[in-house]
């Protein structure tokens, strides 16, 4: 491969800048081009009839022999599966070095005349490990025939059409050669949703890693998840009975490792704002017979009212009731009756505006008029979809610029598309705050290395949010002072999005406490690499408790 660094345009490249020296962006440059070189997984579903140190040894052992297996057919050297080496996984979690072929060899691999072109997506699971899925498929040569060895490319710039046949106008890059299953008449008259199975065994590639999905029972048992992931639902600290929120769940491998860390009695509502992706993690809960999730299509923004607690109590103390601010029938099994409907993704509530627009402001003091005056302005007033404070832990994952994820062929996002996410997530995290419990916690987590999104995200939050404490993720996970270090990052403001241009200054010393207190899984960070993840960041809050003093 010669794809050695991405290339970010250049005023993304002057933003980033700002936060870090030169050498280490240079250094995140060239990691995102390589996959991460320990490959991660755990067992799908946990096994309720077997004792938990046993199950994880069986499972360990049959996917140890699979891959034996493979590597035998492969002609590869052995690859030995191990335990995670962070203490709080050891027995849930196996891990294996990703088999790196040196790059003299695979510059000498033969480029043979029968080609197999994939999307990026594909060409990046590829680089995993994987074997390619026939949806995958965007071109095959004319002349080629099942079990016909072929030479495998990715469409780097996205501009080659789903079956065309050459001469190729886009920028390819050669990943390996693998032997073809299927033939192209069968692909290509079906729609990419129509396809199922794979499509080209993998027999050289750079990056040599088992590829579970080419037996199902393995594929069954088997769930591959990047390490930070896994970490978030252990820092939730998940218990069996606990009513749990994941806000933004798909694609559901966070919310499906909530069910198995309480083996599945807790009480999870999954939510995401798209409805195939729903959909899709739906098939999987019935699929693996999940017993305590609740997947809903629903974005997360809009689950409170505009109307908070103290407003309602302010202006009307009857809105409480009315804007389901507060409900004592709320419960895991009565949700279905808070959701907002498929006609009208956003509940309204006529007795509430009435309340508000016929409320009389002589009399009452500035702040109040000035509360009441807003909402008389809206046009819609929505409903809570769910009552404040009704979680006991809540995992906010966010949409984000998605800027660790390796590898990466290249980056068309622009600027102005990537300070949009920020903004997003605050709002998600507004919510968050108002549903969880005193003294509940919320992990937030992105996969991006974008200090916006993360650093700043956090400083904003312990600026906005006086009852937010921040945990020592360092001092819950030992692993992390040896292996993740403090990453020096640049930045003394944040962007107040109320007062629009405006900015709020932090304190050398709180940025601090925020560098040593989250953790940041950095692809330029020299000690991380070693461990090899992608860029990924996490950080823990607990909502302080009320403490009623009787009088």
């Amino acid at each position: 491969m010669d794809l050695k660094s991405i290339q970010f345009s250049k005023d993304i490249e002057e933003h980033f800048l700002k936060y870090f020296s030169k050498s280490h962006y240079e250094k995140i440059c060239r990691a995102l081009t390589t996959p991460p070189l320990i490959t991660y997984f755990r067992e799908r579903k946990f096994n309720e009839e077997q004792n938990d140190s046993n199950s994880f040894l069986q499972f360990q052992t049959t996917i140890q022999n699979f891959v034996n297996k493979q590597c035998e057919e492969k002609q590869w050297e052995k690859i030995q599966l191990m335990k995670c080496p962070i203490d709080i996984l050891s027995n849930e979690v196996l891990c294996f070095p990703v088999n790196v072929m040196d790059i003299e060899t695979f510059n000498n691999l033969p480029r043979y005349d029968k080609v197999v072109i994939v999307d990026i997506y594909c060409g990046k699971s590829v680089l995993r490990g994987s074997d390619i899925y026939s949806p995958g498929l965007l071109s095959i040569s004319p002349n080629v025939k099942i079990n016909d060895i072929v030479s495998i490319y990715v469409d780097i710039e996205g501009k080659i059409l789903r079956a065309s046949r050459g001469p190729y106008e886009s920028k390819l890059l050669f990943i390996g050669n693998g032997q073809i299953l299927v033939n192209r008449i069968d692909i290509f008259s079906k729609t990419p949703n129509e396809l199922q199975g794979i499509g080209v065994k993998m027999i050289d590639s750079i990056y040599k890693s088992p590829s579970f999905g080419s037996d199902d029972s393995i594929n069954d048992r088997v769930f591959l998840q990047n390490l930070p992931s896994i970490l978030c639902a252990k820092f939730l600290e998940p218990k069996p009975q606990q009513l749990i929120l994941d806000m933004c769940s798909a694609p559901g491998g966070k919310t499906m490792h909530l069910a198995n860390l309480t083996k599945d009695k807790a009480k999870i509502i999954a939510l995401d704002k798209s409805k195939p992706k729903i959909q899709i993690l739906n098939e999987e809960l019935k699929k693996y017979k999940f017993s305590s999730i609740k997947a809903y299509n629903v974005d997360a923004t809009k689950l409170v009212s505009q109307v908070t607690k103290n407003d309602a109590l302010l202006l009307n103390p009857d809105l409480l009731k009315v804007l389901n601010i507060e409900n004592e029938s709320f419960s895991y099994d009565t949700i279905e009756q808070f959701l907002p409907s498929e006609e009208q993704k956003i509940s309204l509530n006529q007795k509430s505006k009435n309340i508000l627009r016929n409320k009389n402001t002589d009399g009452i003091i500035e702040n109040e008029k000035n509360i009441l005056n807003k909402f008389k302005a809206l046009s819609n007033i929505r409903c809570s979809v769910f009552p404040d404070e009704s979680f006991d832990v809540i995992l906010l994952d966010p949409p984000c610029s998605a800027l660790g994820q390796r590898p990466m062929f290249s980056c068309d996002m622009t600027l102005e598309g990537l300070l949009t996410f920020h903004s997003y997530q605050r709002a998600l995290f507004k919510v968050a705050h108002r549903l969880l419990k005193p003294g509940g916690r919320i992990v937030f987590s992105t996969c991006t290395f974008n200090p916006k999104e993360n650093e700043e995200q956090v400083a904003w939050i312990l600026e906005t949010f006086n009852d937010m404490i921040l945990e020592n993720l360092r001092e819950k996970l030992p692993f992390a002072k040896s292996h993740i270090s403090v990453k020096d990052i640049h930045f003394d403001h944040i962007e107040d999005l109320e007062n629009n241009g405006e900015f709020i200054s932090v304190s050398p010393s709180k940025i601090e406490k925020i560098k040593q207190c989250t953790l940041r899984f950095d692809p330029g960070d020299d000690i991380c690499f070693k461990d090899d993840t992608i860029g990924f960041f996490i950080a823990s809050f607990i909502k302080k408790k009320i403490i009623k003093i009787n009088q």
